[in-house]
């Protein structure tokens, strides 16, 4: 049959069977690249959007810390300095907050965990900074060991949770794209 063609028909198939040939390995091609775009895309928008947002909390929390144990040793009028600094600090962890239930795939449980232990150690925390100004330190020791820092337990606990199971959707995305590119 292809014998009996002529030879510019059976050149004209020959191009026309490579072109097709070639259009479907580039449209393969394009499968692929987006299928692992999208995998790179989910590993960005959960795992590392998430424990950065977690790492920044930790370290605003620290932070707060750090100024809450200013308020013991300083005077009266650093107290309002300190609390100014505590009240910034405390607006940046709220962002990290936001960010990680923006992005956390895991359990909602998690996220009401963490802002819960956070709700109540902020709140504890200023109460803290607030009896120290009004001039009752003793009685902010008291409050600091007594709620304060258990608390802050809690919280990391909750912060580690969700990093785990960040780390494990990270380990979880980059063994789908190494499927991914073994497939393609």
């Amino acid at each position: 049959m292809i014998r009996r063609m002529s030879l510019p028909t059976r050149l004209t198939a020959g191009f026309l069977l490579k072109l097709v040939f070639i259009l479907g390995v580039g449209a393969v091609g394009i499968y692929q690249s987006s299928t692992l775009a999208g995998i790179t895309q989910k590993f960005y928008d959960h795992p590392f959007t998430v424990s950065k947002a977690l790492l920044g909390l930790r370290a605003d929390i620290q932070a707060m810390r750090v100024q809450k144990l200013l308020a013991f040793v300083g005077d009266t009028k650093d107290i309002d300095k300190v609390a100014g600094q505590f009240a910034a600090l405390d607006s940046d962890a709220r962002v990290q907050i936001k960010l990680v239930g923006i992005g956390y795939l895991g359990p909602k449980a998690d996220f009401r965990q963490l802002t819960a232990a956070y709700d109540v150690w902020e709140s504890e925390a200023f109460q803290v900074i607030t009896l120290v100004r009004e001039g009752k330190p003793e009685e902010a020791q008291r409050l600091d060991r007594g709620k304060v820092q258990p608390q802050i337990e809690r919280l990391i606990t909750a912060t580690d949770t969700m990093v785990n199971f960040a780390s494990g959707m990270a380990a979880h995305y980059m063994a789908e794209a190494g499927a991914q590119r073994k497939r393609a």
